[in-house]
């Protein structure tokens, strides 16, 4: 019989709450394929400008920071028009490689760049920080990237002559099917004649909502508190 004591019902509460409490996060570097981040201290995934056509599979399985793949496929569902190496190459958010192209579309195709995440975990929240850079202009080219689950958020972000700004959306669940989208167009702040706009890197955090694992927690301490309670008095009838 499993002894109950204050270390196994810790070790118990350990057990369980640990998976559910670290954030799990993944970093994409959007644009051309030979620019590609890697060698650094945390793992990329490169989303290569290998086609732009709707439909595309870009990353079938994408590894997270640590290297450990996560099952989430990524799909361009509506292309871009093409990619561009004119981001800026002094960001102290991330690589030069990463912040230095991007992927653009703009009025001379249908104004619209939208990704597809699928196979994630609907247990899960889900928060997306954007960054996208466009050097040697003056022109506001703002887009407004919306992200899709069984709810929605958006943000908006200039990136001309940006170095570090981003822009972060979160809480965003999964439908019940396990899919989030992420579309692009641009702002109506936007004063590009073509209205250009760009997407550079995507950083994705996943966490379980608070409110879930905090429960969790919350009733596993009540468990323990009733478990050791029990064998006190067990022993008190000795």
């Amino acid at each position: 019989m499993f002894p109950i004591t204050k270390k196994s019902i810790a070790l118990l509460i350990a057990t369980i709450a640990a998976p559910l409490l670290p954030a799990q996060t993944v970093l994409l570097d959007v644009g051309y394929w030979w620019n590609a981040t890697s060698g650094q201290p945390q793992t990329w995934n490169n989303v290569p400008n290998i086609t732009f056509a709707d439909d595309t599979e870009l990353v079938a399985n994408m590894v997270d920071t640590s290297g450990t793949p996560t099952g989430i496929k990524l799909t361009m569902t509506n292309a871009a028009i093409a990619a561009t190496s004119s981001g800026s190459e002094s960001s102290t958010l991330y690589p030069s490689t990463a912040t230095a192209d991007t992927y653009y579309d703009s009025t001379s195709g249908d104004a619209k760049i939208e990704f597809e995440f699928s196979n994630l975990d609907t247990d899960k929240t889900y928060s997306f920080t954007i960054y996208a850079s466009r050097t040697g202009l003056s022109t506001n080219r703002s887009a407004l990237y919306t992200i899709t689950g069984s709810n929605t958020g958006s943000g908006s972000l200039n990136p001309t002559e940006n170095v570090n700004n981003t822009i972060t959306i979160s809480g965003i669940t999964p439908t019940e099917g396990g899919i989030i989208t992420l579309t692009a167009v641009p702002d109506a702040s936007n004063a590009d004649p073509q209205k250009v706009f760009y997407i550079g890197v995507m950083e994705i955090t996943a966490s379980v909502p608070e409110s879930s694992s905090t429960g969790l927690v919350l009733a596993l301490g009540a468990l323990s508190f009733i478990l050791f309670k029990r064998r006190k008095a067990l022993q008190a009838r000795r």
